[in-house]
């Protein structure tokens, strides 16, 4: 009878610390971008009804960019907490952050550039203001507020963007052979020589057993180089 050979490679201890704390720093990124969001669109939504809010929030509220901006990161920060979570990858979920980081990071950019012309609008009409001599002038606390308001969401908007490129990233360094449904990092035991994390024997135990031979058909053999030899007879 033919002989067949079956070898189980060596999975070496390593690789599986550094690639858990990629997936835990995607996870806390996506759990800050959910709460920036989660604040942006609570004070644009106060601005449009509290009047000291919307001093604050004249910036968000130019274009309404803190509400398309807003709940695109933050769907793509629950997708990103859902795909890395505690060291399981999920390649579905991760795919969809993916696509929302691209939407979300082209959204921001737009955001940005809306944030720059509100911000140059503020400015000229307070020099406009200054040349003004009817004697109507806006009070320094509005304008301190304004340009705080404006300020925030800047840095808000650049910590967005980072964040859907850190994410698209990390998509994109994934080892390709973990791109199962679920993998839990914890249940491996290391990562393969160039550095991928190998596949648990468990994901693979859905295929039906062979009956047609017994273990009489079989010789097991050692070999410490490329791991062990199973031959069947």
């Amino acid at each position: 009878m033919a002989t067949q050979n079956m070898t189980m490679p060596n999975v070496p201890n390593s690789g599986n610390a550094a690639l858990t704390h990629t997936f835990k720093v995607v996870r806390d990124l996506s759990i800050a971008a959910v709460v920036l969001s989660s604040v942006i669109l609570i004070t644009g939504l106060l601005g449009l009804f509290v009047p000291y809010v919307g001093v604050f929030a004249v910036g968000m509220l130019v274009g309404f960019n803190t509400f398309w901006v807003g709940c695109l990161v933050l769907i793509t920060g629950i997708l990103g907490i859902c795909g890395y979570n505690k060291g399981i990858y999920n390649h579905r979920v991760a795919t969809a952050h993916l696509v929302f980081s691209i939407i979300s990071a082209l959204a921001v950019v737009g955001g940005f550039v809306i944030l720059i012309i509100a911000l140059a609008g503020m400015t000229s009409a307070l020099i406009a203001q200054n040349h003004n001599s009817d004697g109507s002038h806006v009070s320094s606390g509005v304008i301190i507020a304004a340009y705080c308001g404006a300020s925030f969401t800047t840095a808000v908007y650049i910590f967005f963007f980072y964040y859907c490129l850190h994410g698209s990233i990390m998509y994109c360094k994934v080892p390709r052979n973990i791109l199962v449904y679920n993998v839990n990092l914890s249940t491996i035991p290391g990562a393969t020589e160039q550095g991928a994390v190998a596949v648990p024997v468990s994901n693979y135990m859905n295929y039906p057993p062979d009956y047609s031979y017994t273990p009489a058909d079989y010789n097991v053999s050692a070999n410490t180089n490329t791991g062990s030899n199973i031959q069947k007879v």
